[in-house]
């Protein structure tokens, strides 16, 4: 049976670059719901015990390289698309607003500031940058309980 080749997730385009931001905004909107639905969870370790002894270890999942996974292929692909960047910064302030676990919260906040920097050297608007430096500053508010939730 023939496979089907998939298009790629950015409407369909095969190029290395993303010309339209409504994908890549709605996909961080999915991706912080998730996060928000992971907040009251765990993650697993990895490590499973029988009768009180390691019985098997497997690859487990951090919160930050769940993070990494979710937002540094965006971020990086999209830090000339000012929409895009905002948009992140938006979904990353409210994920801190319904995250309590202050690991989870830090690499939240890693990511706002891989945001701004690339956001800072790509975005050649002035009105765009400080746009970007007033959602920065917004998350961090959020994350310190400053900023009304």
């Amino acid at each position: 049976m023939p496979r089907r080749r998939h298009r790629h997730w950015a409407g369909g385009r095969q190029g290395g670059t993303i010309n339209d931001p409504h994908t890549p905004m709605g996909v961080l909107d999915r991706l912080g719901s998730a996060l928000c639905d992971l907040a009251p969870l765990h993650l697993p370790t990895g490590v499973s015990l029988r009768d009180d002894r390691v019985a098997l270890v497997v690859p487990g999942v951090t919160y930050d390289g769940l993070l990494d996974a979710m937002f540094h292929m965006i971020r990086q692909n999209t830090a000339a698309s000012p929409a895009v960047l905002i948009k992140l910064l938006e979904v990353l302030t409210a994920v801190a607003s319904c995250e309590k676990v202050p690991e989870r919260v830090a690499g939240l906040q890693r990511h706002a500031d891989l945001v701004r920097g690339d956001g800072h050297r790509a975005i050649a608007t002035p009105e765009d940058r400080d746009e970007l430096r007033q959602r920065h500053a917004r998350f961090g508010a959020t994350r310190s309980g400053a900023w009304p939730r």
